[in-house]
């Protein structure tokens, strides 16, 4: 049971991308005979999950604005509360894929909840919960809520919460197809 835990733990095909930007940032100082393992290298990634962690917490103002009807107290403090989080910080310092994780699903959980929501942007918010999954598949329950949530948001018939569910279904589909073509051809599945 550990071995297989620490299989699916290991296997983050997303967040392997998601750290090509960094990694290439890095040989800039390696140019300059700083190994990518010194501290100073190292604040390139931190650097980048600093600008993540703001970017979450930008929209996680916005989410709570559409939530308290744009209640601006509200929603300050309920941002304070979240950057205040062990985790949050934790997340950073540690250069853990779980903010790139939370900041995809922000970004898509805040696209739900737009005024409207027709089917195109419905592909993109299931594109965006499978890349969720693909950067940390412990993540899998943001990408459930976020499909539930456009599935059930606004005041719509049977068929067109279907048609909804359809086209998530098949953004997230597509991508998680997609990564899995990717790790094939590198060997791994």
């Amino acid at each position: 049971h550990a071995d297989l835990a620490a299989r699916l733990d290991g296997e983050r095909p997303g967040d392997a991308l998601l750290k090509l930007l960094p990694s290439a940032l890095q040989g800039i100082p390696f140019a300059f005979g700083v190994a990518p393992s010194n501290p100073i290298s190292l604040l390139i990634p931190t650097a980048c999950n600093v600008l993540v962690s703001l970017v979450t917490l930008c929209l996680f103002f916005r989410i709570c604005l559409v939530l308290f009807d744009g209640d601006r107290m509200v929603s300050v403090t309920a941002a304070a509360v979240y950057a205040c989080l062990v985790n949050t910080n934790v997340y950073i310092r540690h250069v853990l894929p779980y903010d790139w994780a939370l900041c995809v699903g922000a970004f898509a959980l805040w696209l739900t909840l737009l005024e409207s929501l027709p089917p195109r942007r419905a592909l993109v918010i299931g594109t965006l919960s499978g890349r969720v999954i693909a950067v940390y598949p412990g993540y899998y329950t943001v990408a459930a809520v976020i499909g539930v949530v456009t599935v059930g948001s606004g005041a719509m018939n049977g068929r067109e919460r279907a048609v909804r569910a359809i086209v998530f279904l098949t953004g997230a589909m597509v991508t998680l197809a997609a990564f899995e073509v990717l790790c094939r051809i590198g060997g791994i599945s």
